[in-house]
């Protein structure tokens, strides 16, 4: 209905906060003001493992933080003065301690140990940019559940059916 306008492609130079300003140059359109965002430019950079993980009482797990510059995937030395990771929103099940946290993050490591059975939000802070819901930050959901039934697995073909001769690796899966 009439409305028209133009698309404008932006890249991040480095990170940080930046202001984008637009305004209509033609002399008749003097009195709309100028529009104005405030931009945040974060690096690409995710969490690995980067899905939500189960773990029992007690057990452990290690994070690597992992940078995406050009298609490569590089490794971001933890702690950094940049980024921290942070153990957000802790849910604990019914039953539970509501006074100690469901996970424990040592930085020195990263490194989140399952203290009681409940749900955490583990999310990679930028230091400097402290904005509340910055949904974009990389960030995974840590549930610490009871095992309910044990599992196997074979290696290499998945069949219980094996070969003299060969070597085969057998996992055990905690479901």
């Amino acid at each position: 209905h009439g409305k028209q306008g133009d698309t404008v492609l932006v890249s991040g130079m480095k990170t940080g906060n930046s202001k984008l300003k637009g305004k209509i140059q033609e002399a008749i359109y003097k009195n709309v003001p100028a529009a104005e965002v405030r931009l945040l430019i974060l690096e690409n950079i995710m969490l690995n493992p980067a899905y939500d993980i189960y773990l029992m009482v007690g057990t452990s797990i290690h994070y690597r933080v992992q940078k995406i510059r050009q298609g490569k995937i590089t490794g971001l030395m933890m702690p950094s003065d940049q980024y921290e990771l942070e153990l957000q929103n802790s849910i604990v099940s019914p039953g539970g301690d509501a006074n100690q946290p469901v996970g424990k993050l040592k930085q020195a490591t990263s490194t989140v140990t399952a203290l009681q059975q409940g749900q955490t939000n583990l999310v990679l802070m930028h230091k400097s940019i402290r904005m509340q819901g910055v949904s974009r930050l990389p960030n995974c959901t840590i549930y610490v559940v009871e095992p309910r039934y044990l599992g196997f697995t074979v290696h290499p073909g998945d069949r219980w059916i094996l070969e003299t001769g060969k070597v085969y690796g057998i996992t055990i899966e905690v479901y």
